[in-house]
């Protein structure tokens, strides 16, 4: 029962049923705010540092990047190759072989598996290998 003769048993006044709510405090941090203004500023400017360097940095010590790939990097393999051009006196060649790798740090350096070569020389001969 109530006291109020106009109201019914389940009504009850707002500040009844929202009494476990607190008012926010509102008591003023000028150290946090200021706190707050600089990381709205130095956290994107970070942000854009770090963005920048990631760049720039293959364009700032190219060679040692290069080192660091070749040293990581495993053999190279190449399946069913199939490689033609023409030398230095301008006669065509072909080369062919099942796999080719190149081992890690070596340039100009490859193993064939099963190689066939064939070239055709200025005089009309033609030359096939294995």
């Amino acid at each position: 029962m109530t006291d109020d003769p106009g109201r019914e048993a389940g009504d009850e006044r707002p500040q009844e049923r929202l009494g476990f709510l607190r008012p926010r405090d509102r008591h003023f941090d000028p150290y946090r705010s200021r706190r707050v203004g600089r990381l709205r500023l130095v956290l994107p400017l970070g942000a854009a540092l770090v963005l920048a360097l990631l760049v720039l940095w293959p364009k700032l010590q190219p060679s040692r990047i290069k080192k660091m790939v070749v040293a990581n990097i495993p053999n190279l393999v190449i399946q069913n190759l199939h490689f033609t051009g023409l030398d230095s006196k301008n006669e065509p060649y072909s080369l062919t072989a099942a796999r080719a790798t190149r081992p890690a740090g070596l340039k100009n350096v490859y193993d064939f598996v099963q190689p066939r070569g064939e070239i055709t020389l200025l005089s009309g001969a033609w030359i096939a290998g294995r």
